[in-house]
């Protein structure tokens, strides 16, 4: 059997396949945060021409099966099908034109005048097991193994030392200690992983937009951009812009919903994007956000109504380092989430990651950096001034 798509590609369907499963085997990816179990509702595909068995409509409305749209993944062909993918349901895994534009980021670092340096290390230890003479605590043992690497007063959080005990005899006390080194504090550690399976690095670089999220997968050793992912922001059902979504969380109540919302696109890609690499989560020693700050605040579920209220101040515009299990990513829960700072209720962190990249606070030359998407914000400046500006650009569509 073939399915054939709207965009000219043919897929070979194999006999009791869904819809969903034949096209990731063919490279074709949906938005399925449920991971293709009909729950969630999102990887909505319509039937053109042929003939289908249909195991659940989930929750597809009365008008949308009407409209012949289905369930990727309850729906089984019984023929040569003809199908049209939304453009909201589809998600984007390995476009080439973008990797390529990302292929020389250590040269684009070099630049700067710095070399790839992670703040996220990795030190192999090899600690002597506990014995009844050598009795001392996990924690002080591991204490005494960073004491003769030179390492002193590391912090270690409820989360490292209630895995510890497990973590150094699942290794038979030779592992690696990931870290994250401090900026005028001592470092702190982060997890503990074997020395086999678990020994590449990467990291995810999320650039959460009010129309679309993009994650980026990179190699922390060389500073390959490995793959890109990207998909439509799934709390667009809620509001456009993000003063509908900021309505929707204060006034509707629906800042968790709009907060799992985007997580759960994150997630899509960020699975598909390890599922294709064959990476496997303690492998993701971080993660970078970056988005505006209506889009930041709701990721961390922090209350954005007062950032369009008068005098439109926001919870924070410096964010601290917290984790992938507070995110809940679907990375190593104990990864180090870092948010690109925002400046203003308005001039959010997606500015000032365009601001760096360009390079326009460095160089004398007057510069102009526009990002015109759901709302378009302008930047004006050179390294002795800047001014920015925010405005909604949906009419201008």
């Amino acid at each position: 059997m073939e399915l054939r798509l709207t965009s000219d590609e043919v897929v070979k369907i194999k006999e009791g396949e869904d819809i969903y499963t034949a096209l990731k085997r063919a490279g074709i990816y949906l938005t399925a945060s449920c991971g293709g179990k009909g729950a969630c509702g999102k990887c909505r595909v319509r039937i053109i021409d042929g003939k289908t068995e249909i195991k659940s409509y989930g929750k597809l409305t009365h008008i949308e099966r009407e409209s012949n749209i289905v369930l990727a993944c309850q729906t089984l062909p019984n023929g040569d099908l003809l199908i049209e993918i939304p453009k909201e349901s589809r998600l984007v895994v390995g476009d080439k034109i973008a990797v390529a534009r990302t292929k020389d980021l250590a040269g684009y670092l070099k630049s700067y005048g710095v070399g790839i340096n992670p703040t996220v290390k990795r030190l192999p230890l090899n600690l002597p097991p506990a014995t009844i003479t050598d009795n001392i605590s996990d924690l002080d043992r591991l204490r005494r193994a960073l004491d003769e690497q030179g390492i002193k007063g590391m912090r270690f959080s409820h989360e490292f030392v209630a895995e510890l005990a497990d973590a150094l005899r699942r290794a038979d006390w030779n592992m690696e200690l990931v870290y994250v080194e401090g900026q005028g504090i001592p470092a702190e550690a982060i997890f503990l992983t074997p020395l086999e399976g678990c020994n590449r690095r990467y990291g995810i670089a999320v650039d959460i937009g009010t129309t679309t999220v993009v994650v980026y997968l990179v190699n922390l050793v060389n500073g390959e951009v490995v793959d890109i992912g990207s998909t439509y922001n799934s709390q667009m059902r809620h509001g456009d812009d993000v003063i509908t979504r900021i309505v929707h969380a204060t006034e509707g109540g629906g800042l968790n919903e709009l907060q799992e919302a985007v997580v759960k696109d994150i997630n899509t890609i960020v699975d598909s994007l390890m599922e294709r690499h064959d990476i496997k989560s303690c492998e993701v020693d971080a993660a970078t956000v970056s988005g505006n700050t209506t889009m930041s605040h709701i990721f961390w579920g922090l209350d954005p109504g007062s950032i369009r209220e008068e005098p439109y101040i926001p919870t924070l515009n410096f964010f601290p380092m917290w984790r992938g299990g507070t995110a809940r990513l679907s990375i190593n829960p104990q990864s180090p989430v870092y948010t690109v700072p925002c400046v203003a209720s308005y001039v959010g962190g997606d500015i000032v990651a365009g601001v760096l990249a360009t390079k326009m606070h460095r160089n004398p030359e007057v510069a102009l950096f526009m990002d015109i998407g759901t709302n378009g914000e302008i930047a004006i400046g050179n390294n002795e001034w800047l001014m920015t500006i925010k405005s909604a650009t949906s009419g201008l569509r």
